[in-house]
C-alpha cells in the first residue's frame, strides 16, 4: 500500500491490485503532495526501475513534503546468513518474497545507505535513518 496526502486529502494505491505505479502523475500534480508513504514498498520496485520511479515521487512533494520509504536491508541480509544467523530458506524468503502471488514476489532488495544518499541527491533532508537487521524505513523532507 502507498499513500499519498495533498492539502485536502488523504489517499491510498492498492499495489497488490495495481502493482507499484512507475509514476504517481495520474494521482498528482508536480508538488502538490504533503507526504508520500512507501514504507515496505522497495522489495517490489525493480532495481532498474529505481531511479525513475522514486524521481517521480520525490518530484511531487510540495515544499515542506516528506517522503518515507523502507524495505529488505540487503546488507543484513547477507551478512547475517554468512554469519549463520539465517538460513538459505530464511534469505531467499526475505529477498524474493513466497512468490505465490505478485504482490508476495519481491524483486528488489536495496543498501539503505544508498537508499540515504539517493534521497541527498535529490535535494531531500533525511530526517528520520532507521536500520533495525533486515528491515530499514528512511524519511527525507523537501526543503
Amino acid at each position: 500500500m502507498i499513500s499519498y496526502q495533498t492539502s485536502s486529502e488523504l489517499k491510498f494505491i492498492d499495489v497488490v491490485q495495481n502493482g507499484v505505479p512507475e509514476t504517481l502523475d495520474r494521482y498528482l500534480e508536480t508538488a502538490e503532495a504533503i507526504s508520500v508513504d512507501g514504507v515496505e514498498i522497495l522489495d517490489y520496485i525493480p532495481i532498474s526501475k529505481f531511479d525513475t520511479i522514486l524521481s517521480n515521487w520525490i518530484s511531487k512533494l510540495a515544499h515542506g513534503g516528506k517522503i518515507c520509504l523502507g524495505g529488505t536491508n540487503l546488507d543484513y541480509v547477507c551478512s547475517a546468513r554468512t554469519r549463520g544467523l539465517m538460513s538459505l530458506q530464511e534469505v531467499v524468503l526475505a529477498l524474493y518474497g513466497t512468490g505465490d502471488f505478485a504482490w508476495t514476489t519481491k524483486v528488489g532488495a536495496y543498501n539503505p545507505q544508498q537508499v540515504k544518499k539517493f534521497m541527498e541527491q535529490r535535494g531531500l533532508v533525511v530526517t528520520l535513518y532507521r536500520v533495525e537487521d533486515a528491515k530499514f524505513c528512511i524519511t527525507g523532507v523537501r526543503p
